[in-house]
């Protein structure tokens, strides 16, 4: 068996797409985690699996999108519920990131790879903006 043998069989593989789409999911998900995590926030397996439930749904069909995409909704009000309880404040950024990589994975599961690479460059583009603004805020606010 030669080596163009071997690569067309691979390419052939049904599965590969579905890989495909599940990895880039996780793995954009894992890299926005890993910025959030650097800022004291929530970290890479919490933003991993939001977007693998999101691009498991998207695999699963529209309607299995909707739920996944509710089941994380629910998850992010259980999310600002206990914060709120605890530390008295709202994890509002945190939240809407958790969404965003939901429907993000939503998207992969869904073959619109490109789209998904959008969302994520929006994602780090507003999380650039926000980190700006908070070294701003906190110079401003020094005595």
């Amino acid at each position: 068996m030669s080596a163009a043998d071997v690569a067309d069989s691979v390419s052939h593989w049904p599965y590969l797409p579905t890989l495909i789409r599940l990895a880039l999911a996780v793995g954009c998900g894992v890299f926005v985690g890993l910025e959030r995590e650097h800022h004291g926030k929530a970290g890479a397996r919490t933003f991993g699996l939001a977007a693998l439930l999101g691009c498991l749904g998207g695999l699963s069909g529209n309607g299995s999108a909707i739920l996944s995409m509710a089941f994380l909704g629910v998850l992010v009000c259980f999310l600002n519920w206990r914060q709120l309880t605890l530390h008295q404040t709202l994890g509002l950024t945190t939240s809407t990131a958790l969404l965003i990589v939901g429907f993000a994975g939503v998207f992969s599961g869904q073959g619109h790879n490109l789209h998904t690479g959008r969302g994520y460059y929006h994602y780090s583009c507003a999380a650039r903006v926000e980190t700006a603004t908070q070294r701003l805020r906190s110079r401003i606010e020094r005595p």
